[in-house]
């Protein structure tokens, strides 16, 4: 709970997308 937190929402996407590809 840090990556995304330095970025923003811009980052939380970013992250969350690639969470759903690994999944």
């Amino acid at each position: 709970m840090g990556p995304f937190k330095a970025h923003g929402v811009d980052g939380f996407q970013a992250w969350f997308s690639t969470r759903l590809i690994g999944m």
